[in-house]
């Protein structure tokens, strides 16, 4: 982890499902893996990051299944 990357709480349809934080290589790594959630009911739901510490989180991409 470098000094400014943060640490989230992750919230699904208002409930914390967990924490995330952020690694660091040396150098950017894109689309790193930080949480995953399975077993969904079919429908809309509601994803969150929530920043708890560090500089910053930064984001570049999620994927969804169906």
């Amino acid at each position: 982890m470098e000094s400014g990357d943060g640490t989230a709480n992750v919230l699904l349809d208002g409930v914390q499902v967990g924490t995330t934080q952020a690694g660091f290589s040396g150098s950017y790594t894109p689309q790193q893996f930080l949480y995953q959630v399975r077993g969904l009911t079919p429908g809309q739901h509601t994803l969150q990051l929530v920043k708890t510490g560090g500089s910053y989180v930064q984001v570049d991409a999620f994927q969804i299944w169906p």
